[in-house]
């Protein structure tokens, strides 16, 4: 049996401070296009988990002041959150080397770049770990936080079964679209790279719930998400990394005598869905997903690169550059490789490496009809492939180090022999953790996981795998 630690300090936190947690995790998965509440010509994506990070982190300062005894408690969940803030701190020394800082609106582009990385990912994680005070308390609010990926997940259900609509064109915005087109498949978000990337966290865990939940209720729901999220996402990032975050929690499932036959019972399931629902689907996914991913495509009667593949060419150039190829009047020939361009400088620096026969993509970024061809699909810039052009190869080490010790954590608090409902919880958060981290990793390739509407999510699993991973819980009480 798990000891608890039943000090004043692991006392629940106030009804109040529960609710303002239980409202931001509910909320924190929806993500609003500013750019059409105020006619803006650039799109700024907002979430309602950033005002409420304000508010819980207040709270968690109120929390800690008036209870000091928190501090020990909290200590040992410390070190494995320490890559998030080496990520963090590694991009806001960034400025260093950025050419001009602050002029030429450098000092605005590097306040973007280091704002998932401080904000969401910093305050985000360290939010979750205090309020992290019971394994039953984070399967609550895993549950709330599923929940409402769920009725995302039947919109998108809605808008898949339904007729398929004309791509959207810039040049006739007046245009009747008839339905939703592949790209629109989103639920309550714009694009279906978005949506792919809440699937390829929420998926897994589910899949987690699916198997191992005490709750039948839970149990069914949990697999009607995941089979509706595998059927209905049409971004190959969000699907692979959905796919493959599932398989590792099956994988675990199959060694634990508990939950084996159920995990083998999943491994059946998605045997039927990749081999016979999916090509049956209304909207022939493996063919749309195909096309996705595809690096190569035929138009104009002549095989040309994607506009994926021409990005990645651009970025292995810079890369591959000294600096001086970026800042004419500098003399170094450090590699662009050692430290990246600087925060929030991807695009701007991307863009002057587009040669022959990659040239820049000339489709303008809201023309459905040339995405996967001649324009660049929103949320298809990989978070590897970004952070290694703006922070350099220490950068994306501090991201992989993240990765793996989201993975590790996860892993070991599954494995760990507990029993019970304490132990039992932490075993389920755990193996939900881990498949959210194996799916924000493959997703990392192809999309962006800390993202506005994605973020809160991604901090979520992350400090839950933290603290599932350590020897004894906070508190015997949710």
């Amino acid at each position: 049996m798990d000891t608890p630690i039943l000090e004043p300090s692991a006392l629940p936190p106030p009804k109040w401070h529960r609710a303002l947690l239980y409202a931001a995790v509910a909320l924190m998965p929806i993500s609003m296009n500013a750019e059409k509440l105020v006619g803006s010509k650039s799109r700024f994506y907002l979430s309602p988990f950033e005002p409420f990070l304000v508010l819980l982190v207040v709270a968690a300062i109120v929390d800690l002041v008036a209870r000091r005894e928190r501090f020990a408690a909290l200590k040992q969940h410390f070190w494995p959150a320490l890559p998030v803030l080496l990520w963090a701190a590694w991009s806001a020394a960034s400025f260093l080397w950025i050419p001009d800082f602050p002029r030429n609106d450098t000092d605005k582009a590097w306040a973007r770049g280091i704002f998932n990385p401080l904000v969401i990912g910093v305050l985000g994680t360290w939010v979750f770990i205090h309020a992290g005070r019971s394994a039953v308390e984070l399967r609550r609010l895993a549950l709330i936080l599923l929940g409402s990926i769920g009725v995302c997940a039947l919109l998108a259900l809605k808008e898949y079964v339904g007729p398929v609509g004309q791509p959207f064109d810039p040049s006739h915005p007046e245009l009747a679209l008839g339905g939703e087109s592949h790209i629109r498949v989103a639920g309550w978000y714009d694009f279906r790279g978005l949506f792919g990337a809440q699937m390829a966290l929420a998926v897994p865990a589910a899949v987690a719930f699916a198997i191992m939940d005490k709750d039948s209720a839970v149990r069914g729901a949990a697999s009607a998400l995941a089979v509706i999220g595998l059927c209905v996402t049409l971004a190959a990032g969000g699907f692979l990394g959905a796919l493959a975050g599932s398989l590792v929690v099956l994988a675990a499932g199959l060694a634990s005598r508990d939950t084996r036959w159920l995990a083998l019972g999943g491994f059946g399931v998605l045997c039927i869905i990749a081999a016979v629902a999916l090509p049956r689907l209304p909207r022939n996914n493996p063919e749309v997903l195909a096309r996705n991913l595809a690096l190569y495509d035929e138009w104009d009667g002549k095989r040309q690169p994607t506009a994926r593949l021409r990005r990645y060419q651009s970025a292995l150039d810079l890369l591959s550059s000294e600096r001086k190829a970026l800042v004419p009047e500098s003399e170094s020939t450090r590699p662009n490789w050692v430290t990246g361009v600087g925060a929030g400088r991807y695009q701007e620096s991307v863009k002057r490496f587009y040669q022959p026969p990659y040239d820049k993509p000339s489709r303008p970024t809201d023309d459905e009809a040339a995405f996967d061809r001649e324009a660049d699909e929103p949320f298809t810039f990989g978070f590897l492939e970004t952070v290694m052009v703006e922070l350099g190869v220490p950068g994306l080490l501090c991201v992989l180090l993240l990765f793996a010790s989201w993975c590790v954590s996860g892993a070991g608090g599954f494995f760990q022999a507990q029993d019970g409902d304490e132990g039992h919880a932490r075993r389920l958060v755990a193996l939900s953790a881990l498949g959210a981290g194996v799916g924000a990793l493959v997703l990392s390739v192809f999309s962006n996981p800390a993202v506005r509407g994605v973020g809160g999510t991604f901090v979520f699993f992350l400090a839950a795998a933290i603290l599932c991973r350590a020897r004894e819980p906070l508190s015997s009480k949710p």
